[in-house]
């Protein structure tokens, strides 16, 4: 009786064992959003709130960077973003709640490029590997009488631009040509930009799909 007892109990065991999804590391943040020394620290914080009930993520915002005297594009006052990664890197793998799949969105205010300098500029810059991106507010916002304006449509531009590297770089959303969609590409222009939407439909519709299947 003993043995038939353990032999279910074992049964049991390893049946629930096989059904158990493990989940991630609960001290493990999914997306660190790194101000540099000139992106204001409370805005930083601002966005990360929003923007973990917007993509169910942990969002965090950390400390500003020190001055990373990252090298500029020659002949231009543009930062090159690869140089912004390669020095940032080594100070945010410190973080005590960083784990192997965070991913880290470092913000500026200046303008950036790429060290190549193919195109005139970049609203953002990333790096798959390393899972790091660089966005810069510069171009993102109005300009009245030669002065910088950070309005309502600059933030929505930025919150964009943001929630473009993180759907691509964390869930591994793909580009789209659907100018409605989030992830529309190549965005050319801050009209392009202006027009999207919030949403990524191929997502929307995969959620739809996986619905259909649980209710019938």
């Amino acid at each position: 009786m003993n043995r038939y007892i353990f032999f279910v109990v074992t049964l049991l065991i390893c049946s629930v064992a096989n059904s158990i999804e493990i989940p991630k590391n609960p001290d493990e943040v999914d997306v660190y959003i790194v101000p540099m020394d000139d992106f204001p620290l409370g805005g930083a914080n601002q966005i990360a709130k929003i923007m973990s009930d917007d993509m169910n993520l942990w969002v965090k915002s950390s400390v500003r960077l020190g001055n990373l005297h990252s090298s500029k594009l020659p002949g231009t006052n543009q930062l090159i973003f690869e140089d912004i990664i390669s020095k940032s890197n080594s100070i945010f793998r410190s973080f005590g709640d960083v784990g192997e799949n965070t991913y880290f969105l470092i913000l500026t205010t200046r303008d950036i490029n790429s060290g190549a300098g193919v195109l005139r500029f970049l609203f953002s810059g990333h790096d798959k590997e390393l899972n790091v991106s660089v966005i810069s507010l510069q171009r993102l916002v109005n300009y009245k009488d030669g002065k910088a304006v950070f309005d309502e449509i600059s933030k929505m531009r930025l919150y964009k631009m943001m929630k473009r590297a993180i759907g691509e770089m964390h869930y591994g959303w793909k580009r789209t040509i659907d100018k409605q969609d989030i992830m529309y590409a190549p965005i050319m222009s801050l009209k392009d930009l202006d027009k999207l939407g919030l949403d990524h439909y191929e997502e929307k519709q995969k959620d739809s799909s996986t619905d259909s299947k649980l209710l019938f």
